[in-house]
């Protein structure tokens, strides 16, 4: 990256902070302030503002260094998986140092899976990450030939939705989860096909309760009814590993509504809508 390749990168916000430079020197003017104070002001902004630049630009510039030497110490076919990412959006990986957690996705159905990852952990540990906490998410965990590669991992259900999402259910929780579980609650286990229904379960670590996810299907719907579903979801519960504590169900239940002590959230009016339900909010 080159001086002038930065400064052409930054002029808009530069004209931006010399207009709002130029507005409080004629406020000031206006009020009276002597000429020479006025140009003190205008000097020691404009230096302040280069030196900015000036160790930005030599911030930056070492980056892509160390990054052009961990490409060139990577190989040239493990580069050919990370090229496009790194040129589109370099800031990206430089910003992963400052990140609280760090999610990397690989696609279970790819024989270079493991390979890709590890070409990512190397990238990742050249910009020193290493210690910041890291979740790696397996897409297409349901695809023809997929294998177990880390011994850690439960691969859990997905499905194709619309004839091209790949569709599948994910639980975040603030403490380490102890437990995972998931099981099948629809007739059908067809990748393919949009009504095939799972499952996914936690316990948190020093919890006794259970926390699932749960999509379930329509409530009319001729070959996967709701109440199929719901009877199969309780007689599977009733295993007695789940009946120490409070088991949790939540998610999309597609029937119908009578929850008293609840809130409707992220309808659009009280948070952003981020899906094609609302949320509901309950106080425990």
């Amino acid at each position: 990256m080159s001086l002038a390749t930065y400064l052409r990168d930054r002029l808009p916000s530069a004209f931006v902070r010399a207009a709002a430079l130029g507005l409080v020197v004629l406020a000031l003017a206006a009020y009276g302030v002597e000429s020479g104070v006025l140009a003190f002001v205008t000097v020691a902004f404009l230096a302040g503002e280069a030196a900015a630049l000036l160790l930005d630009f030599w911030r930056r510039r070492g980056f892509y260094r160390r990054l052009d030497r961990t490409m060139e110490g990577l190989g040239e076919h493990s580069v050919g998986y990370l090229a496009p990412e790194l040129t589109q959006e370099p800031s990206t990986l430089e910003e992963a140092a400052f990140a609280d957690v760090i999610v990397k996705v690989a696609d279970a159905g790819d024989a270079q899976a493991a390979e890709q990852l590890a070409v990512t952990d190397e990238v990742l540990g050249s910009l020193e990450c290493a210690d910041i906490p890291q979740l790696v998410v397996y897409n297409k965990c349901d695809t023809a030939n997929t294998v177990a590669f880390d011994p850690d991992i439960l691969l859990t259900s997905a499905k194709t939705g619309y004839g091209k999402y790949d569709e599948g259910m994910a639980l975040l929780s603030k403490k380490p989860i102890a437990q995972v579980q998931q099981f099948l609650t629809s007739k059908t286990d067809d990748y393919e096909n949009w009504k095939t229904r799972r499952i996914l379960g936690i316990q948190p670590e020093g919890s006794s309760g259970w926390f699932f996810t749960i999509h379930m299907g329509w409530w009319n719907d001729e070959e996967e009814p709701f109440v199929d579903q719901w009877k199969c979801i309780q007689e599977t519960l009733k295993d007695p590993k789940y009946r120490e504590g409070t088991i949790w169900l939540m998610g999309d239940f597609n029937s119908q509504d009578d929850v008293r002590t609840s809130n409707v959230i992220c309808n659009g009016k009280n948070a952003p809508v981020v899906s094609d339900h609302y949320g509901v909010m309950i106080t425990v």
